[in-house]
């Protein structure tokens, strides 16, 4: 065993290791198109009430505030999954798992400490 994933409700490991990177990839894809498409949502918003035009399918002030909301929740998602997916491509190029990463660095800090020796 790797990890226990709360997102998927399973330890990752060995055998399904593949499978939980590209659930993190697609994720982080799907988030970054969501931001991309609330993001151009907002700027046709706002070219259409600067130029005073299609005011028949403009947002409401609802769903402005709505699309807002939106905005700064795919936001933080984004960046903490594109994190995680970042750290996980680490691992896979460096061929540790994440536990081994941890390791690692707590063997390095204890090291530095004068804990332990070389």
């Amino acid at each position: 065993m790797d990890h226990h994933c709360p997102w998927v409700q399973n330890c990752v490991g060995y055998f399904n290791y593949g499978y939980f990177v590209r659930f993190i990839i697609w994720t982080t894809i799907s988030t970054f198109i969501c931001a991309v498409l609330l993001i151009l949502r907002c700027w046709e918003a706002y070219e259409n009430e600067r130029l005073g035009i299609n005011h028949n399918s403009a947002p409401t002030e609802g769903q402005i505030i709505f699309i807002i909301v939106n905005m700064c929740l795919d936001g933080c998602v984004l960046l903490g999954i594109s994190l995680l997916t970042l750290y996980h491509l680490w691992c896979i190029s460096k061929n540790t798992t994440t536990i081994e990463s941890w390791e690692k660095d707590r063997i390095l800090t204890m090291i530095r400490q004068g804990k332990i020796s070389d």
